[in-house]
């Protein structure tokens, strides 16, 4: 087979036949018009690309504005790594357009289809092919299994979002939801793999998700999004047709974004589908049975009375139908994986057994041919999604593997049993940290600010705080693989690396009053702990010992005390201990989250409960607690003269920073934020700028790997 040309310029290699951009080997997930962005530029290295001419090559046939080709190049930056102050490959000429400026080397490739048979066939040959006995759910005996090198290559490279894919009974077919051409709604598609174009089967202006091939191959269930945290079950015809309304559910809370996402199942017999729902809207989420016979519903699973939003769901049959797999998400977002046996017309035997996966948080739930393992997709709300393999005989940290040559942004698997093949969708997703200077507040007439990004990779970075001089600033990022503790300079310069715990989370820092230790928090040894570390490195030392979950500290403002939020009294409290590791104290009685001492040092604010919540604040010495702000989210910092704060999103999903002045009372909206506004604010010490994390996913597409065990 003739060899293949393609680009290598830096760590990377761009493959044009492919439509593949790799790093060193692993590929990285890039939408169909960034990808044509930079194939113009490479293939016209060292030539100035005029903004039309660039724009006539990525959209030959459709008229676009000039900040589709801006956040193109924005993206591309992200990717290749670039900072906001050195380009070292693609440079920007003002009001002209853009230079690919990196050196190319152009080369051919070998057969790669030979290697590629090679190295899977290798990989193979690690697949563990016996396990111990025994058929108790939760074996002690391990049955850990070697990450085979898998290589995905896109399914799918249009423009939007396609998502849930779902495999034909012999694996040749894929149906997915796609927010099509113009991205104006999500409808069900079904691709046979190897062909171009998609078949569309629905049309209704409601959007369509989680499509699931019936075991037979004649049907296609799907969700119809009716609004209000309603969905409507529906089947269609897998080569189309008209459509059948099972019965309608409530696979997610109105008004909050799904910490379960809907999700469809067919039982291996084809007579039953396994979904999201509940009886009303004050109880958890559970797994209910539909009939696709009556349209009877049967509840399976009833997880503890938790508060609106949580339970269960994403739930998966083994191959054999024996089991169900389902993931459980405590209203402390203690994620946990279950097993739930099943008689043979699918009712229960027992309760389930259920083990927490250490910080992970699965959901896409999906069993392996053989019914050995559970393939998922994790990932907290910072973090790029990743899918993971566990034991379904030891679910928990030791048997839990990540299958890193998948890279991240992969979510909601499926496997074809038949074919050995996996496919998922791959986020192009991205959060940084921003900086915006305030408005003077002695001036009436307030100039709005642009903000600007200030620090950024091709990670995520959050969490950021000012140091009390000002000329430093503490945030996280996952560049180096796990979430970290980073300093940097206060222009964004120069970041270093404080923490490499091997945890799954490790959050929340926030420096001391003088400068000279930052304390945080980490799930490193199951549960959350807070620790402290000294600001130029070393070994961190662990502060609380506690079998709850203590996190998100902060100091007071003499630094005689660290704060920190804890579930031990069994509902989130604000608590406070010496930085010496003396005995805790709790602080709050009725609910607190995420504290912050008061400029002068008298009181004590935070939030009344996680998510959508309110502000309070008490005295440091006790007393009563009095509301601060109705509405808000746990995103809000303390200043000396009031509150910057960020509001629940509005319907149309737009969100702001707002600030309430202790002097009048008066709420005053600062800017408006595109995309969410997540996890951290700081204010410089001079009071002249605001720190923020933004982020936004720019699309996905379905990624297809063989070979798959």
């Amino acid at each position: 087979m003739a060899g293949r040309q393609f680009y290598e310029f830096g760590p990377f290699r761009l493959d044009p036949a492919r439509r593949l951009l790799s790093r060193q080997g692993e590929v990285i997930p890039l939408t169909s018009k960034v990808l044509d962005t930079l194939l113009v530029l490479v293939e016209n290295r060292g030539r100035v690309v005029d903004k039309e001419e660039l724009m006539k090559a990525v959209w030959p046939d459709t008229f676009v504005e000039e900040g589709n080709l801006t956040q193109n190049i924005s993206m591309l930056r992200k990717v290749l790594g670039e900072s906001p102050t050195q380009h070292a490959y693609i440079e920007t000429l003002p009001k002209r357009g853009y230079r690919f400026v990196a050196s190319v080397t152009e080369a051919a490739a070998g057969p790669w289809l030979n290697r590629r048979k090679a190295v899977l066939g290798a990989a193979a040959l690690l697949v563990v092919l016996g396990i111990a006995g025994g058929t108790l759910l939760f074996h002690t005996g391990r049955t850990k299994s070697p990450v085979s090198s898998l290589t995905a290559v896109p399914l799918t490279s249009d423009p939007g979002f396609e998502l849930h894919p779902s495999f034909s009974p012999d694996g040749n077919q894929v149906a997915f939801a796609w927010d099509g051409e113009k991205r104006d709604n999500f409808d069900i598609y079904v691709k046979l793999i190897g062909a171009e174009h998609p078949l569309r089967l629905t049309t209704n202006p409601a959007r369509d998700f989680c499509p699931a091939w019936s075991p037979d191959g004649r049907s296609i269930a799907f969700l119809r999004d009716l609004g209000g945290g309603k969905a409507a079950v529906l089947v269609i015809p897998a080569i189309g047709g008209p459509e059948r309304r099972l019965a309608d559910n409530h696979p997610w809370a109105p008004g909050w974004a799904p910490v379960i996402e809907g999700s469809l199942e067919w039982s291996p017999d084809g007579k039953w589908l396994a979904t999201t729902d509940k009886s009303s809207l004050a109880e958890p989420m559970g797994v209910f049975l539909i009939s696709l016979e009556t349209g009877e519903k049967r509840r399976l699973t009833s997880p503890p009375r938790l508060s609106q939003g949580y339970g269960d769901g994403n739930a998966a049959f083994s191959p054999d139908g024996r089991t169900l797999a389902f993931s459980r998400v405590s209203v402390e977002e203690r994620s946990e994986l279950c097993l739930l046996a099943l008689s043979g017309d699918l009712t229960a035997k027992g309760g389930g057994r259920c083990r927490s996966l250490s910080g992970q948080n699965p959901y896409g739930l999906v069993w392996t041919p053989d019914g050995r393992e559970v393939i998922f997709s994790s990932g907290d709300w910072l973090g790029r999604p990743s899918l993971w393999r566990v034991s379904a005989f030891e679910p928990q940290l030791s048997s839990l593997q990540r299958l890193p040559s998948l890279g991240e942004g992969a979510q909601h698997p499926a496997v074809s049993r038949v074919a050995g093949r996996l496919a998922y969708d791959s986020l192009v997703y991205d959060l940084d940290i921003w900086r915006l200077e305030l408005p003077d507040p002695t001036q009436t007439a307030r100039k709005a600010a642009q903000p600007a990004e200030l620090i950024s990779s091709t990670r995520h970075e959050w969490n950021a705080q000012y140091s009390p001089d000002g000329k430093r600033i503490v945030f996280l990022s996952n560049r180096s693989g796990r979430p970290a503790v980073w300093v940097c300079a206060s222009d964004g310069s120069d970041p270093v690396q404080l923490t490499s715990f091997p945890a799954p989370v490790t959050g929340c820092p926030r420096w001391s009053p003088d400068g000279q230790q930052i304390v945080f928090d980490s799930n490193l040894e199951g549960q959350y702990e807070v620790y402290v570390i000294n600001a130029d490195g070393g070994r961190p030392r662990r502060l609380t010992h506690n079998p709850a979950d203590d996190a998100v500290a902060s100091w007071s403002r003499d630094g005689r005390w660290i704060y920190f939020s804890s579930n031990r009294t069994g509902e989130w409290q604000v608590w406070k201990m010496p930085p010496d590791e003396g005995g805790a104290i709790q602080v709050t009685r009725h609910g607190g989250f995420g504290p912050f001492e008061s400029f002068d040092g008298k009181s004590v604010c935070y939030c009344r409960a996680r998510g959508l919540t309110s502000l309070w604040g008490m005295p440091v010495g006790g007393g009563e607690e009095t509301k601060i702000v109705d509405s808000a989210t746990e995103t809000f910092t303390v200043v000396d003269q009031g509150i910057y704060f960020v509001p629940p999103r509005n319907p149309q999903g737009s969100s702001s920073i707002q600030f309430l002045s202790f002097a009048t009372g008066r709420i005053t909206p600062i800017a408006a934020v595109h995309g969410p506004t997540r996890s951290g604010l700081s204010v410089s010490p001079d009071g002249r700028f605001l720190l923020y994390v933004s982020g936004e996913v720019q699309g996905s597409d379905l990624m297809l790997a063989e070979n798959f065990r």
